[in-house]
């Protein structure tokens, strides 16, 4: 059996996007996509802007940008300019 220790976090209703359900025996989990995860992660500080241009040269700057025009939280502004 293995146990994961799982940090939550709470996010306004308006950025719940960017998540794959995935079936976990009988049950179910929702994980973010790797863009997702990116856009959180620089937003919420865990990496810098260039930690987040890294990771990004190699994924699919499209769907990044996709998920960038949904979001509607305050940090808008700091995510717009790493995506340009």
């Amino acid at each position: 059996m293995i146990i994961l220790d799982l940090n939550t976090i709470g996010f306004p209703p308006g950025l719940m996007f960017g998540y794959e359900r995935h079936t976990i025996g009988e049950s179910y989990c929702f994980i973010a996509t790797v863009e997702k995860a990116l856009l959180d992660g620089y937003y919420l500080n865990y990496f810098s802007s260039e930690d987040l241009e890294t990771y990004l040269h190699n994924r699919k700057l499209r769907e990044f940008k996709s998920y960038l025009e949904k979001f509607s939280g305050k940090g808008k502004l700091k995510l717009l300019e790493v995506a340009e």
